[in-house]
């Protein structure tokens, strides 16, 4: 039932039907609920009640619960029979997870104790990644457990660590989100287009830009990948290579980021790469003529892809576009 329909029922109800139906309300509350409530029989017109539920939440203990919780998670306790946590306590973890992100978003990230909450908000988000690939719960889709995002909880982080704090110790942990692995429903290009946009909305393209360059050049994988580290390690790269070429062409270095994708990007069968570059870098980063001009330089390379009448469509709506704008 909607608000507006509750209010339209019992604006029927006299005065005696009326404190019947709120006492047994009332008694149908959980204990865990009837604090809150208490506040608000005893104080109906107090508007600070939100306010005191944020002062309840303290930081420090909260974030010595998360940081136990982490741990217990990374040592396998939440997965595995085990005398610390037990076997009715490892089937809650989804519930301790959405009250941690709950309370953390309570605090504001313009003040210190909210960038510490930014900041454990990034390290459970790392825990959720890696137990998309990893068994860490009892969940093949921890997000999906959690009922958040992959892409829209990376972006709220970033979001709110950039908020009032750009140093290079910040940007990188932003950056770092391109390291960490994607679970079944979130493609690499929704990662990159959304937090780079981030990275240039907050002014600090260019720091990334610098830092991916670096992490890109310490990490380089080898051509060939047997073990399913290397080949983790080889897609974590093939993401900074794409933000890296999304970042250049948003500072509007178009060519630099072109060259160093076709340089960098690890896949021998440039079709593919020219695929990548067209369909998920340039369409959306580039102006239309520098499309056109990487379109008409590859198009024999490309002619036989499986997206080259979807790129084709593309190149004749952007030489539309031109004609009709007198570009």
């Amino acid at each position: 039932m909607k608000v507006a329909e509750l209010r339209n029922i019992i604006s029927n109800y006299d005065k005696k039907t009326t404190d019947k139906v709120l006492v047994e309300i009332y008694k149908a509350l959980p204990k865990s609920k009837k604090e809150d409530i208490d506040l608000l029989i005893l104080n109906p017109n107090d508007s600070t009640k939100k306010k005191s539920k944020i002062e309840k939440v303290d930081i420090t203990n909260l974030e010595s619960e998360i940081n136990y919780f982490i741990k217990c998670a990374n040592n396998d306790l939440y997965i595995a029979p085990n005398r610390i946590i037990s076997k009715s306590e490892r089937s809650k973890w989804r519930f301790k997870a959405m009250r941690f992100i709950k309370e953390l978003r309570l605090f504001d990230p313009k003040t210190e104790e909210g960038f510490t909450a930014s900041k454990l908000l990034k390290e459970l988000y790392d825990l959720f990644s890696k137990a998309s690939h990893y068994y860490i719960f009892s969940s093949d889709n921890p997000f999906g457990s959690i009922k958040e995002s992959q892409v829209s909880l990376a972006c709220e982080i970033v979001d709110r660590l950039l908020i009032n704090n750009k140093k290079d110790e910040t940007i990188q942990l932003c950056a770092s989100i391109f390291n960490q692995p994607l679970d079944a429903n979130t493609l690499s290009i929704e990662i990159v287009a959304n937090i780079c946009a981030l990275l240039y909305k907050h002014k600090v393209a260019d720091e990334a830009l610098h830092m991916l360059i670096e992490t890109c050049t310490r990490n380089k994988p080898n051509k060939g990948y047997s073990t399913s580290y290397e080949y983790d390690k080889r897609e974590k790269y093939g993401v900074n290579v794409m933000a890296i070429a999304w970042l250049y062409t948003l500072t509007e270095e178009y060519e630099k980021g072109i060259s160093f994708f076709k340089k960098n990007y690890p896949d021998k069968d440039e079709k593919y790469k020219e695929n990548i570059l067209l369909d998920q870098i340039l369409k959306y980063t580039a102006p239309e003529e520098i499309y056109i001009k990487e379109y008409e330089a590859n198009e024999k390379l490309i002619k036989n892809s499986h997206l080259f009448e979807e790129l084709t469509q593309t190149y004749n709506e952007f030489k539309k576009i031109i004609k009709d704008t007198g570009h």
